[in-house]
This record gives structure tokens, sequence and C-alpha cells, in this order.
């Protein structure tokens, strides 16, 4: 117990010490934690690399706010991202919904034109089922797959239980079955 303690206490004194010291170490490591998140929410490289940019910028400004004592650095960070996109789809009036006009395809380029298809059309259904979450749902799955977080490391950045996080994305999981199902996909259960 002391240990863990110890060594919480350390992992909190880092965190301070990459925001006030090296802000290039912590820009290395968050920027594309920062990046992928803003992008999966919206969908657009464009708007993704200016709002990223300003994630990052009002990192800077506030990392003398940062307490380790109040919520972990991630948790912080994903904070402040998540309030900066509210801000965005307030001053655009639009919902926080994911384009795949914008959006590359990292594909084996060993791969037909059938298996490239195949791809599309699922990344497609995915992200129409994605858009039909609510904004928590799909923060915390984002966090959960794209991130890698886990659970504990989610409930912390969101302010919620872990067991909470575990039934959110137990259900959300259901509800994106269910969804691709409707809209013809095979999805088998794992």
């Amino acid at each position: 117990m002391v240990m863990e303690a110890l060594a919480q206490e350390q992992i909190s004194t880092n965190e301070a010490n990459i925001l006030n010291c090296d802000f290039s170490d912590f820009y290395k490591e968050y920027f594309p934690r920062v990046y992928n998140y803003v992008l999966y929410r919206i969908g657009n490289y464009h708007d993704t690399d200016d709002l990223s940019s300003q994630i990052m910028l009002k990192i800077y400004e506030k990392r003398s706010l940062f307490c380790s004592d109040k919520a972990p650095l991630y948790g912080w960070v994903f904070c402040i991202a998540r309030n900066t996109l509210t801000d965005h789809y307030r001053k655009r009036g639009h919902n926080s919904c994911v384009t795949l006009e914008d959006e590359e395809d990292i594909i084996d380029l060993g791969s037909g034109p059938e298996a490239v298809a195949v791809v599309n059309e699922t990344r497609s259904h995915l992200h129409k089922a994605l858009n039909s979450l609510n904004d928590r749902e799909r923060d915390i799955v984002v966090l959960k797959f794209c991130e890698g977080l886990t659970n504990r490391e989610i409930a912390k950045a969101t302010g919620l239980s872990e067991s909470n996080i575990g039934v959110i994305l137990f259900r959300t999981m259901r509800s994106l079955r269910t969804i691709m199902r409707t809209q013809g996909m095979d999805i088998r259960e794992r």
C-alpha cells in the first residue's frame, strides 16, 4: 500500500514536471492522442489540425493550473479537449457528427478491390452507428478502443465510476452490434 502511494506520488510529480519543465516531451506524448480523439469526433482533417493545435495551446497556457491531486494528467487533457470540441460545435451550430469525406483509408496495398470495398463499407456503417450514440457513449468508446485506455483510466478522466464505465461500454457495444445488424452487416459476438 505504501509502495503504491509512493508510485502514485512519483507519477503525479512526473506529470507536473512534464507540464512545467519541458513541454516538448509532453507535446510529443499527448499530441497524437489529442489529434486522434478530435479526428474520431469530427472526422475532418483540416478542422482536426486546427482544433488539436488550439487544445495544445490551451494546455500550454493553463499548465500552471494543473493539479494532480484533482485528476490525472490524461483526465485533465481529455477535459480540455472535450470542452474545446463542445465550444467548436456551439460556434458552428452542428451536432458532433463524424464524416467520411476527408478520411483516408489505411488499407494493405496488397488487398484487392473487393477487400478494399468491404473495409470501406464496414467503416461507413461503423461511423453511422457511432454517430447514433450520444456524446458520452461516443467519448467512452473512443477512449477505450482508439486511445487504448483502461476502464479505470476512463473513469478517472470522465469522473464516472469504473463499474459505470464497464456497464456503459457493455450496453453501448450491444447497441452498436444491433445498429450494425440493422444496416445489414454480419457482426459476430466475441
